[in-house]
């Protein structure tokens, strides 16, 4: 059986029990030694199976690191260079096409506070498809959300409280009356996610700004918040913010890419 071989590949991968990406050759030139249905595929340890060379291993490695940490599935082309052709007998570099599938856990966005506007924002983020968990001190604000989304009861003072943020989720900063923002914002900056969003008044991020500071937050981790939060629409009224939040995740999730990068 090829080295190559989706089923044997994809079985020790199962058989590992963890998320995995796979890459799969959808089309190839006739003269590339690649053919369509050859797999390669990376467990969550970033442990590479399949057989490849030098310059078509890394390739794929760059884009199964980047497909699992972003929990996405996309195309890639693969070109090789005529140097890596000639160095392994080929006369002519190869271009093939691959498809990359992530399976495992889809990112959840994490929305820290269940006042007004996180209640709209929320639903219009269920809607379009994402898993949302609202965290809030208070039940009596959380029952607001739990018809449509999960709901996290926590202790703003006990950072054990907070939930775990994996590097491909999404967080949305919005405390009933900005009272634990900065708290908020400096347990999420260490858990690195894939975006990080504040709702505020340029005069309030200011002084989110400098508390942060105080802390140790540095410039290049506050330019990872996204603030003022959502897609420039012009929103003005509560629904207005949350479709233009919610349109804002969409974008970042679909064009594969973190917000700094965009």
């Amino acid at each position: 059986m090829s080295a190559r071989d989706r089923a044997s590949i994809l079985k020790s991968l199962l058989e590992i029990g963890e998320p995995f990406v796979i890459a799969s050759v959808y089309d190839s030139k006739s003269s590339s030694d690649l053919r369509t249905g050859d797999c390669f595929g990376m467990d969550r340890t970033a442990r590479f199976h399949g057989t490849a060379t030098a310059e078509l291993k890394e390739f794929l490695m760059n884009n199964m690191t980047r497909s699992m940490r972003l929990s996405e599935s996309f195309r890639r082309t693969f070109e090789q260079s005529r140097a890596d052709a000639a160095s392994h007998g080929a006369t002519c570099g190869q271009r093939s096409s691959f498809l990359f599938q992530y399976a495992g856990p889809e990112p959840i966005v994490h929305v820290f506070g269940a006042g007004d506007l996180a209640v709209l924002t929320s639903r219009m983020l269920a809607l379009a498809g994402f898993s949302v968990v609202v965290a809030d001190s208070d039940t009596c604000f959380l029952e607001r959300v739990t018809n449509f989304c999960e709901v996290r009861k926590l202790d703003f003072n006990d950072e054990s409280s907070l939930p775990s943020i994996a590097g491909r989720d999404f967080c949305i900063v919005m405390t009933r009356g900005h009272l634990e923002d900065v708290r908020v914002l400096r347990f999420v900056l260490k858990s690195q996610p894939r975006y990080i969003g504040m709702i505020g008044s340029i005069k309030k991020n200011i002084e989110v700004r400098k508390r942060l500071e105080e802390m140790g937050v540095n410039d290049s981790q506050w330019n990872r918040i996204k603030t003022p939060i959502g897609l420039d629409i012009g929103a003005s009224a509560p629904g207005e913010i949350a479709v233009a939040i919610a349109a804002e995740l969409v974008h970042v999730k679909n064009s594969g890419r973190n917000l700094e990068d965009t």
